[in-house]
C-alpha cells in the first residue's frame, strides 16, 4: 500500500534540511523540577532559539541578568545562550524534512519518498482523502488544512484553500485549480470526509470555529 503523508509544508520559516534541522532540547535546565523544551532553528548557517527573550525568560528566568537586554539576546547565538554542560543529557530531537510527500510502496519493506507538488506544500496539510474522484480509473488525492494557532512570533499558516491532486496512476499527481476541481476550503480546516449526494461525489469540511462545509468534485 502506497501512502500520502500531510506535513507542516515548505512555507514557513524554518527551512530545515539534514544539515539545518529544527530541533528540540528537553531537559530541567534550571534544576527547578519543571522539564522546559527549547527549540531551535538555522539562519545564514547559525543556530538559533526560536523562542525571543520574552518568551524564553518566562522558562528560564536566569537568562534575565546574562541577557540583561533584547540586544544581547538578538546577537548570541545558540551556543552563547546554551553551553554544552547546558544541554548535556538533554534529549534532543531533529526534524530536516517539512515536505508533505507521497511514499511509494517497492515491496520488501521499502518505501521511496517524493515530494508532492508546490501547490501542495503552501501550507499545514490536516486532512487527505483518496480515491478515483475524476472518474478516470487512478486514485486522486484531497488535501486540506491549515494551522491557526502555532506560538504567537511565527504566525499562523493559512495559505491553502484545499487541493485536489489529479493522480496518472504511476505515482505522480497534478495540482487541479479550485475553478476547476470545485474545492476551496478556506479556514483552519481539520478535517474531511467524502460522501455521494445525489450520485454527485462530494467532500465535506470542518473547519475550526466555523460551519461545515460541502464541496461538489466536479468530473472532467
Amino acid at each position: 500500500m502506497d501512502y500520502i503523508v500531510g506535513n507542516l509544508g515548505i512555507n514557513n520559516k524554518f527551512n530545515v534540511s539534514q544539515n539545518t534541522p529544527l530541533s528540540v532540547y528537553t531537559k530541567d535546565f534550571d534544576g527547578n523540577g519543571t522539564t522546559e523544551s527549547i527549540l531551535s532553528y538555522y539562519l545564514n548557517g547559525k543556530e538559533y532559539p526560536v523562542a525571543d527573550r520574552d518568551q524564553i525568560v518566562l522558562d528560564l528566568p536566569s537568562l534575565i541578568k546574562k541577557f540583561d537586554t533584547y540586544q544581547k539576546y538578538a546577537e548570541s547565538d545558540f551556543s552563547q545562550i546554551f553551553s554544552n554542560d547546558d544541554l548535556k543529557d538533554a534529549h534532543h530531537l531533529t526534524a530536516t524534512n517539512f515536505s508533505s510527500v507521497y511514499l511509494e510502496n517497492q515491496g520488501g519493506g521499502k518505501f521511496v519518498m517524493k515530494p508532492l507538488p508546490l501547490e501542495a506544500q503552501f501550507s499545514v496539510i490536516q486532512s487527505v482523502q483518496v480515491g478515483d474522484f475524476d472518474g478516470d480509473g487512478n486514485l486522486d488525492v484531497v488535501i486540506a488544512g491549515n494551522y491557526y494557532s502555532p506560538e504567537y512570533n511565527t504566525g499562523r499558516y493559512d495559505a491553502s484553500y484545499g487541493l485536489l491532486l489529479k493522480g496518472d496512476g504511476k505515482g505522480v499527481f497534478y495540482p487541479v485549480s479550485a475553478a476547476e476541481s470545485g474545492i476551496s476550503i478556506c479556514g483552519d480546516a481539520r478535517s474531511t470526509a467524502p460522501i455521494n449526494i445525489k450520485n454527485s461525489t462530494c467532500i465535506l469540511a470542518a473547519v475550526n470555529s466555523g460551519k461545515l462545509k460541502c464541496f461538489k468534485l466536479n468530473k472532467r
